[in-house]
């Protein structure tokens, strides 16, 4: 019974983690990085978050800036302090 539970159970979980390995360890190379999706960098004026240019959430760029203040992604109207990164 144990041999029989063996063969049959052994390909599926061998075979299951096969594929879990092959996403789980890919990353994403730079001509990956152009199609990450833009996200609109917010910063405050009088207390409201205002949209002024595209960033994106890739953490291996600089900083995304607008004339030199940094831009976050907007959590509510006035919140938006989530950091953002420049676009390559």
């Amino acid at each position: 019974m144990k041999t029989r539970i063996f063969k049959t159970i052994f390909p599926v979980m061998a075979f299951m983690t096969a594929i879990f390995s092959a996403f789980a360890f890919s990353s994403v190379s730079a001509t990956e990085a152009d199609s990450l999706a833009p996200v609109m960098g917010h910063y405050k004026v009088n207390g409201i978050c205002t949209p002024k240019i595209e960033c994106q959430d890739d953490t291996e760029t600089t900083a995304c800036q607008f004339e030199g203040q940094n831009v976050y992604r907007k959590l509510s109207n006035t919140s938006c302090s989530s950091a953002l990164w420049r676009k390559p």
